[in-house]
């Protein structure tokens, strides 16, 4: 689709403004034009033969063509502002829309820092841009058409023009092509800067425990160097235009006035025609050297525009199956699966063959990189196999639309993550019907009903950003109770009880051991104490399954998980 028509598609809203834009553009250009010359009459027919008749005519038509010009300029901003903040909206949300559709596969691609630049620097230069239309198609209309005038009414000077509007363009060319290659220097800056900023936000406490502030400091200095490098360069270029501009045009109207001068003294020309020379000398020079000045944001707003477009036109690996039936049963099952992140990259699951059963407690261990969370990972699509194949409830899950699989599956991240709002918004990204009594029951599960009924709030306790102003082991029960409230047929804990104490995990092990006993339970963790009562207990050693059993039988055949045991009990004494 051309750039163009995604323009027309984005103005949806907004079409009117635009479709007018033109047409009030044309009239003020009209009435500008119209100007020069009612004053260029009322200088050679009514002042100079005195005729006062002819004076407060042309005066008359002076106050109407300049209310037009008024009225039409103001038409011409409200329309313009209208519209580019519609167009930056209408893309601001379906670059949103987009990057919550693709997959984390697809958003590998990109990166944190990157989409962040996208949704906030490019679509500020797009809308930046946007705002300049009005000038676009001004400035040429407005050169062309006094051109048109000028050569037709006196067309031995018209060459000044024409030469003078040449070296104007070539300079303009010769400036843009230059600042444009630093502009994008620049956006690659600001998403160098933006992924240091991304990193260094999430990982103060990890900054502040090295002691790395100085060599954060350090590493953002040089960053934000580069990037005022390259916008001093920009900028300096850009700023080149008006002296050069200025330059331009001072000699122009230099050679108007000379052959104006000899035109007068011949009896060719007359006083109000010299006027309108300059006046339209004026008019094209000013409007080709303004042009040059928007041309630099509105190219960089057109390639922030395409860099945009280049994530809403990215295809999403992961799409809705063609079934449409409801997740029967709990029931997982891994046959040969294979899976890597990046096409010809090392396999990190290799022969994956296990079959869970619907209502099973599953626990999966392995020591870090061995694949245990990809592995979870693949059950609500967040990845697909690259071979084998992985069934839910008897069915490929690429067959279930998104929702229906997702939305029976409860999972719990590694990263307690949680949002700012109150507690029971919170838990009710789980489910947005949940009532009192159904957060009640999924918090108590989860061990934390009692330090939400120890707040002032209770469950109205507003939670700040990420639920800092809790500790760890509260953030991860609430995370538990969240997926606890969706009712579903699979739980998945991805290492979701690492921050609480040894006595609270026994207790929330086993309040879902006996108040889920018909959802299937995938417990990942480091350790031995929350998988050891499972049914059955899945050990990944680098990327392959080496044994699956209960706690008593791994000790015995399986050396990886007898290793693993003995390790982290020589730890605890």
């Amino acid at each position: 689709m051309s750039r163009l028509r995604r323009i027309w598609k984005y103005s949806e809203g907004q079409r009117a403004a635009l479709v007018a834009l033109p047409l009030l553009i044309l009239i003020q250009v009209i009435m500008e034009i119209w100007i020069p010359r009612i004053m260029g009459d009322m200088m050679d027919v009514g002042i100079y033969s005195g005729s006062m008749s002819v004076i407060l005519r042309q005066g008359a038509l002076m106050i109407i063509a300049s209310l037009g010009m008024t009225l039409s300029g103001l038409a011409i901003s409200r329309a313009v502002s209208v519209w580019a903040a519609g167009l930056a909206r209408n893309m601001r949300d379906d670059l949103f829309q987009r990057i919550q559709e693709l997959a984390f596969s697809d958003l590998d691609e990109y990166g944190t820092a990157s989409l962040l630049t996208r949704m906030s620097t490019d679509m500020n230069y797009v809308k930046k841009g946007a705002g300049m239309l009005s000038s676009l198609i001004h400035c040429p209309v407005m050169v062309a058409i006094t051109i048109v005038v000028t050569v037709r009414s006196y067309p031995g000077i018209s060459v000044v023009f024409l030469a003078g509007t040449g070296g104007l363009v070539v300079i303009s060319v010769i400036l843009i092509h230059f600042v444009i290659r630093h502009y994008r220097r620049m956006l690659s800056c600001y998403e160098n800067l933006n992924e240091l900023l991304v990193e260094n936000i999430t990982a103060q406490k990890t900054v502040k425990a090295f002691a790395r502030e100085d060599y954060e400091k350090e590493l953002f200095v040089k960053r934000a160097e580069h990037l005022r490098r390259e916008s001093r360069i920009a900028e300096s270029l850009t700023a080149l235009n008006e002296p050069l501009m200025n330059l331009a045009i001072n000699m122009c109207i230099l050679g108007i006035v000379i052959l104006s001068g000899r035109a007068i003294q011949g009896g060719s020309m007359q006083a109000g025609d010299f006027f309108c020379l300059i006046s339209y000398a004026n008019n094209i020079l000013f409007q080709i050297s303004v042009f040059a000045l928007i041309a630099v944001p509105v190219i960089n707003s057109m390639v922030s525009m395409d860099r945009v477009f280049e994530v809403t036109d990215k295809e999403v690996s992961i799409k809705d199956g063609e079934g449409s039936g409801q997740v029967p049963d709990g029931s997982v099952c891994f046959d040969h699966v294979g899976f890597g992140y990046h096409k010809g990259s090392d396999e990190v699951l290799k022969d994956i063959s296990l079959n869970i059963k619907s209502g099973e407690f599953i626990g999966v261990i392995g020591s870090s990189g061995s694949g245990k969370t990809t592995l979870v990972n693949l059950i609500p699509r967040f990845y697909d196999v690259g071979c084998g194949t992985l069934t839910v409830g008897g069915t490929d899950v690429r067959r279930y639309k998104l929702d229906e699989l997702r939305g029976m599956i409860g999972l719990v991240p590694q990263t307690s993550l949680l949002f700012s709002g109150t507690i029971a918004e919170n838990l009710r990204w789980g489910n947005e019907d949940a009532g009192m009594e159904d957060m009640v029951k999924a918090a108590s599960m989860a061990g934390a009903n009692d330090f939400i009924m120890h707040k002032d709030e209770g469950y109205g306790t507003m939670l700040s950003q990420g639920g800092s102003s809790l500790s760890g082991g509260q953030r991860q029960r609430l995370c538990i109770a969240r997926a606890l409230v969706r009712k579903p047929k699979i739980l998945i804990m991805d290492d979701s009880l690492s921050a609480v104490d040894r006595t609270t995990e026994e207790e929330i092990l086993e309040s879902l051991r006996s108040r889920l006993e018909d959802t299937t339970v995938i417990l990942v963790s480091q350790r031995f104490s929350s998988v050891q009562n499972a049914d059955r207990i899945v050990v990944l050693d680098r990327g392959r399954i080496d044994a699956v059993g209960t706690h008593d039988h791994l000790l015995e055949e399986s050396r990886v998980y007898r290793e693993l045991y003995e390790t982290q009990r020589r730890m605890m004494e």
